[in-house]
C-alpha cells in the first residue's frame, strides 16, 4: 500500500512541476561552473603571486644595473682625474683632495708674488740709498806710493810757465823758471786751492786769499801756515822726471 501511494505522488509533483527546455541544461552548467569559478580564483591567485615575482626580479635587476652604471662613472671620473696633470702635485678622488691642492698652489703663487715684490722694493732702496751714502760718505783716496815718475816732456814747459801733474797722491807745480825747473806742491797748505804762476812778478800766487810763494815755494805773504811742499825734477831724453825728496 505504501509503495503504490508514493509513486503517484511523485508523478504528481512532476506533473504539476513542468519544466521547460534548456532549464536542466543551464542548471546542469551552473553546478558545472562552480567547480569552473573556484579554479579560475585559484589560477588569479598563482597569477598575481607570479607578477609581484616577477616585479621583484625587475627591481632588482635595474638596482644592480644602477649600481654596476655607478661604479662605472666612479671609474671613469677616478680615471679622468689621474689623468689631469697638476703642476703641483696629483688629484686625489676626493673633493677635500681637490680643494686642498687648488688652495696649495693659490697660497704658493701669493708666496711667491710676495717674495718679489720685496725684493724689487729693496733693490729699488739699495739703488736710492748707494748714491746718497756716497755723497755723504766719499771714498777714501788712496795714495799711491812712487818713488820717481816721468810726467811731461820738456817741450811742455817752455822758460817762464809752469804745469801742474799728478804724482804720488799730489798736485805738483812744476815751474821753468829761466830754463831752470823747480818742483813743489801745487795744493795751497792754507785751505787747498791750487796755486799759479804769475809771470810779471814771478811769484807762485793763490788767488783764494791771496797766499804768495816764491819760486821754491817759501812764503812771501798771505794766510798760509807753512810753505809748499818741495819735489825732485829733473830732465832725462826730453823727459821730466819727479821723484820724491
Amino acid at each position: 500500500m505504501a509503495g503504490k501511494d508514493i509513486s503517484p505522488r511523485k508523478e504528481s509533483s512532476t506533473d504539476k512541476a513542468p519544466v521547460r527546455l534548456g532549464e536542466i541544461d543551464s542548471s546542469d552548467s551552473s553546478v558545472e561552473s562552480e567547480p569552473q569559478q573556484s579554479g579560475s580564483s585559484d589560477g588569479f591567485v598563482l597569477q598575481s603571486f607570479g607578477t609581484a615575482q616577477a616585479e621583484e626580479e625587475v627591481l632588482t635587476e635595474q638596482k644592480e644595473a644602477a649600481k654596476t652604471e655607478k661604479e662605472v662613472l666612479t671609474a671613469r671620473k677616478e680615471t679622468s682625474i689621474e689623468k689631469v696633470p697638476v703642476r703641483l702635485g696629483e688629484f686625489g678622488s676626493s673633493e677635500n683632495l681637490l680643494v686642498s691642492d687648488t688652495q696649495a698652489v693659490y697660497a704658493q703663487r701669493r708666496t711667491f708674488l710676495e717674495k718679489a715684490v720685496t725684493g724689487v722694493g729693496v733693490l729699488l732702496g739699495l739703488s736710492v740709498l748707494y748714491p746718497i751714502t756716497q755723497f755723504v760718505v766719499p771714498p777714501k783716496q788712496v795714495k799711491v806710493s812712487e818713488n820717481e815718475k816721468i810726467v811731461a816732456s820738456i817741450d811742455e814747459l817752455p822758460p817762464n810757465s809752469a804745469i801742474i801733474k799728478a804724482f804720488a797722491g799730489d798736485r805738483v807745480f812744476i815751474l821753468n823758471f829761466n830754463g831752470e825747473l823747480k818742483a813743489m806742491s801745487a795744493v795751497c797748505t792754507h785751505l787747498g786751492c791750487l796755486v799759479q804762476w804769475k809771470a810779471d812778478e814771478s811769484v807762485v800766487f793763490c788767488a783764494c786769499h791771496g797766499a804768495r810763494y816764491t819760486t821754491t815755494g817759501e812764503i812771501i805773504s798771505g794766510p798760509q801756515p807753512t810753505p809748499l811742499k818741495k819735489y825732485g825734477v829733473r830732465v832725462e831724453d826730453e823727459q821730466i822726471v819727479l821723484s820724491i825728496v
